[in-house]
């Protein structure tokens, strides 16, 4: 569920991007900096989401790296294995807080 929702939100940042290399925005002040306000606020949650499948991808090839049945490489991968899990746990919760809503008076200052 969520993570059809963030790749929602990572399909409106990319659209967004791309609405602002045409030209007709580029021209048009209020259509910049509506789209430059709208990326603000959703990069950190798309880039937060995109690091975390990297970590995820990263940590498939560690976990079949450690099952390799060399000793060394099992022990070496089993501490990226470590590593990017805990780096995984910090993703999650630092992506947890970037959905949570935001408050509206945020947007008077």
């Amino acid at each position: 569920m969520i993570d059809s929702k963030l790749l929602e939100i990572a399909a409106q940042y990319d659209a967004m991007n791309a609405e602002l290399l045409k030209p007709e925005t580029a021209a048009d002040p209020a259509a910049l900096k509506r789209l430059g306000k709208e990326l603000a606020q959703i990069e950190p949650v798309v880039t937060a989401w995109r690091d975390i499948q990297e970590i995820r991808k990263e940590l498939a090839e560690a976990l079949e790296m450690r099952d390799s049945g060399d000793e060394e490489i099992h022990d070496m991968a089993q501490d990226e294995v470590r590593k990017l899990e805990t780096r995984e746990t910090e993703l999650v919760g630092s992506l947890h807080v970037l959905l949570l809503p935001r408050d509206p008076n945020d947007e008077r200052a």
